[in-house]
């Protein structure tokens, strides 16, 4: 009984979707992500994303949203602080520099996001990259 349940709410979900996935079609997320990718450094907007697949900005926002579990924005932020740690463990290029290159508006903006999403300072991840080409 409870398995027909089950059946029957997945069809009438499938019927009221028009038996149609939510979010971007794996050819889009496989375009939008080589592009952010590619682009990531410099200035990205969803309107632009949006016009690259012919939808609305609201509508892609939504369907980006659905198909990779978070907004355009945090995608984006992801990519930026996942180089710019990459690039203080690697390299001795100044803070206000790798914030430049990564299209944040200043080093201070920078530093906040990793205090925020990754709980480490500037200092703190340069330091332990040092400590790695010691061994």
């Amino acid at each position: 009984m409870v398995l027909t349940n089950v059946v029957i709410r997945n069809a009438v979900m499938a019927y009221d979707t028009g038996g149609v996935q939510p979010g971007l079609s794996p050819y889009a997320c496989r375009q939008i992500e080589a592009y952010l990718q590619e682009n990531f450094r410099g200035p990205v907007s969803v309107p632009d994303m949006a016009a690259m697949l012919g939808i609305s900005a609201g509508h892609f926002a939504t369907c980006f949203r659905e198909s990779f579990g978070q907004t355009p924005h945090r995608y984006l932020l992801k990519l930026r602080l996942d180089e710019a740690e990459r690039c203080l463990r690697e390299t001795d290029m100044p803070i206000s520099e790798i914030a430049a290159r990564l299209n944040f508006s200043s080093q201070s903006h920078l530093t906040t996001a990793l205090r925020k999403y990754r709980r480490l300072t500037p200092g703190k991840i340069r330091q332990a990259g040092a400590s790695k080409s010691r061994y």
